[in-house]
């Protein structure tokens, strides 16, 4: 434990300082009235599930016109 005097010349202007930085990282984690980082990031984790189901309708559909084209090419031709 320190003594008083240190606390008083030292810690206490080092405690304070530490607080004002947690307390601006808390602001930036939570938002604090703004979309903070949490709600940012988990925005962005459902626009990459979006895009990614996006994706797979979209190579679904190029792979069904590609097999009904060479389909009709075969058969049809």
């Amino acid at each position: 434990m320190c003594p008083t005097n240190q606390y008083e010349k030292i810690c206490k202007d080092e405690f304070g300082a530490i607080k004002s930085k947690l307390n601006q990282i808390d602001s930036a984690i939570r938002g604090n009235g703004r979309p903070g980082i949490h709600n940012r990031l988990e925005r962005l984790e459902r626009m990459a599930i979006l895009w990614s189901r996006l994706m797979w309708v979209i190579a679904s559909s190029v792979v069904i016109l590609v097999v009904s084209a060479v389909w009709k090419l075969v058969f049809n031709g």
